[in-house]
């Protein structure tokens, strides 16, 4: 596959607002380049979804096969942001303990205060390096999710150019 369209993409049953998307990018089709396939991901395109519909089963199984490591890494990360995330709530559950004691009485509020400001802290701190893995696997599993198009494509139409009957 060479170029891809806004019909192609209907034809293939694409949102409208993807297809609103890439028609507003490109009015006459796109080739597949690894450019356009970064810019697609930018526009928030979603290129598993093409990926499926486009690249017939060889191709697919290039692509799968390159971004799986990256979809792992991703999953962990997510995982990792999940349990960050836990600890948040555990330090929340602290903090509205702390609500209720002063309530009760302003010298219980002080100590409760200084234990949530504490809770917050550890939880800033544990959330803070999973965040940041998060983010760097999302963010190369975006990158390779256009690289793996792109090659899937670059696959695919070697196969087609292959296997075309010459004219006469």
């Amino acid at each position: 596959m060479k170029r891809i369209t806004a019909k192609m993409l209907r034809d293939a049953g694409a949102c409208n607002d993807q297809v609103v998307l890439f028609e507003r990018e490109w009015p006459n089709g796109a080739r597949v380049t690894l450019t356009n396939c970064r810019r697609a991901i930018e526009l928030g395109l979603n290129l598993d979804w093409a990926a499926c519909r486009f690249l017939p089963a060889p191709g697919r199984a290039v692509y799968e096969q390159a971004v799986a490591p990256a979809w792992a890494a991703y999953e962990q990360a997510k995982a990792a942001y999940e349990q960050a995330e836990a600890a948040y709530e555990q330090a929340e559950a602290a903090y509205e303990q702390a609500k209720a004691a002063y309530e009760q009485a302003k010298a219980a509020y002080e100590q409760a205060w200084a234990a949530y400001e504490q809770a917050k802290a550890a939880y800033e701190q544990a959330k803070a390096p999973a965040w940041a893995v998060y983010e760097q696997a999302w963010a190369a599993y975006q990158q390779a999710v256009a690289s793996a198009f792109y090659e899937a494509a670059k696959v695919c139409a070697a196969i087609l150019e292959a296997t075309r009957e010459p004219r006469p």
